[in-house]
């Protein structure tokens, strides 16, 4: 069902936000009041102009994300730097390698930015929904697990799969008493279906890898 319908430390710090955006104050929410909901009605309004323009321009709907490594810590093998975004952010992060395969633990690891990844999706879904619809959230997290039995990726287990085998996604809303339980089960079905990362988690996507190998 799709957003309109009825419920259809070695540098890992952040760098400064770009000046454009506004400001955070750590990790307190944001806005606050009618401060959150004219953010609201401002979201609701820039998506009615974008799903009018791709109804008239379905190629201006595609878009392509994207993540990459740079060269930082050449004799470390157990840390990555990794920038987030198809533009420049301002944000790079130290990305460590889990216990079990060998790492130290003492950064988030490649499994633990891809319930990350789908998290913040949900997340954001739900808030624009909620928008939508004008329900006020009073609260909203989205916790992700995955679990992955690592002896594939060290294949010391022929019949052990490589990848995760199991994730789960717990949502936890927080509403005024006036709003009915069935109606915020719809809202996050309405969820599930909008989530980019869920559907493509769910189904599976190819990819190619491509490798240049300098002299």
């Amino acid at each position: 069902m799709s957003q309109g319908g009825e419920f259809e430390a070695r540098g890992g710090t952040p760098m400064p936000e770009p000046s454009a955006r506004p400001p955070r104050d750590g990790m307190s929410d944001p806005h606050r009041g009618s401060e959150a909901a004219a953010s609201s009605a401002a979201t609701v309004e820039r998506q009615d102009g974008l799903r009018k323009l791709y109804v008239e321009q379905p190629g201006d709907a595609w878009i392509t994300d994207r993540g990459r490594t740079t060269w930082a810590w050449p004799d470390d093998p157990v840390h990555v730097r990794g920038v987030p975004g198809s533009r420049d952010y301002g944000v790079a992060l130290e990305v460590g390698l889990h216990r079990a395969v060998g790492g130290l633990h003492d950064a988030p690891n490649p499994g633990d930015l891809l319930c990350l990844a789908l998290a913040t999706c949900m997340d954001s879904v739900l808030r624009m929904l909620a928008a939508r619809h004008g329900l006020e959230l009073r609260h909203l997290e989205v916790d992700v697990n995955a679990d992955v039995d690592v002896r594939g990726t060290l294949r010391v287990a022929p019949d052990v799969p490589v990848g995760f085998q199991a994730m789960r996604c717990h949502v936890r809303l927080e509403t005024g008493p006036e709003v009915d339980a069935a109606l915020l089960r719809r809202l996050v079905s309405a969820a599930e279906r909008s989530c980019v990362n869920l559907a493509t988690l769910r189904a599976g996507v190819p990819i190619e890898t491509r490798c240049e190998i300098a002299g």
